[in-house]
Formats: structure tokens, sequence, C-alpha cells
């Protein structure tokens, strides 16, 4: 596999005028990557292609302007009361190795939740696990929120063996 970075400026190959810089070669700004996914989840990924598209972008995410919403299929039954998620998150800086922590000395953040559906997954065995797909928005863009989130509400991802999800 490729590097994200790698991939955009295969896709969107510089295009300006001798002597300027592209803020896709720009490593002081992330090469215009504003969102990214954690490894083993798939979506969307919201990169800019200017200077001007960046620094837009960046305001309306530190104004909370911009919403973020995920779709999860989670372990076990979620129960349909459960709205929000408000859990202070804390992680170490080691190399993404390390679980976000649910903590009272981390960094506020908040998830808001809607169940959409329970049912379950036959495993081999033709044992029948239950789990939910659930409807997430994120009000805080931690670091690994909605999965440390997640778990710590006992529902973790299903696939996330970081945070205990393992394969259903």
């Amino acid at each position: 596999g490729r590097r994200i970075s790698e991939f955009m400026n295969m896709a969107f190959p510089a295009r300006v005028a001798a002597g300027t810089g592209s803020i896709m070669q720009d490593t002081l700004h992330a090469g215009g990557l504003l969102s990214r996914l954690d490894t083993p989840s798939s979506g969307l990924v919201l990169a800019a292609k200017t200077y001007e598209a960046y620094f837009g972008l960046r305001w309306q995410f530190a104004e909370a302007i911009v919403e973020r919403d995920y779709v999860c299929l989670l372990h076990g039954w979620v129960d349909p009361e459960l709205h929000e998620i408000r859990a202070d998150v804390q992680y170490a800086r080691a190399l993404g190795t390390v679980p976000t922590e649910v903590r009272g000395c981390g960094k506020q953040a908040s998830t808001l939740v809607k169940v959409v559906a329970h049912g379950f997954v036959l495993r081999k065995e033709a044992e029948e696990i239950p789990v939910s797909l659930v409807a997430l928005r994120i009000g805080t863009g931690r670091r690994h929120q909605i999965r440390a989130h997640a778990a710590h509400v006992g529902h973790a991802i299903v696939s996330d063996l970081k945070y205990g999800g393992g394969l259903p």
C-alpha cells in the first residue's frame, strides 16, 4: 500500500506557476490533508488543493462548523436510549502504538450516538454474535475518539483489535 500523500500527489499533480509551492508538497501543512482515518478504517479523507481552501477548512473545523458522521458496526446490542457518550480521552504520544484511554484528566470529548439496527453476525461455528449498527457524530475530534468511546461503553468496533473489538 501507498501512503495517502503519495496517492494525493499522483491524483492531483502540482499545477502551479514556477517558483510557487503546492500545499500538497508542504509537510508543515500535512500536504493539505485535513482529516484522516485510522488504519483499520475505510471512508472519506478530506484534503485541500490550495492554501486558501486549507485554512478555510481548518477554521471550519476549529469552529465546529464541519459535521463528521460515521457509521460503525459495534459488538453487542447498544441500548437505543444511549444518545451521547461524554468521556474525556487521553493518549500517549508513542507513535500510535498505545490506545487512547478514557480518563478524567484527558481532553473533553463528545460522541453523539444513534442506534440504527440490531442484528447478528454468524461465525463459522454457526454461533450468532450480537452486533449493533450505529450512526455516530463526533463533536470533538480527538485521536481514536470513536474507538475509545465505543470500547468505554462496552461495545468495541467489530474487528478493532487495538480496542478489544476482535472478529465477530
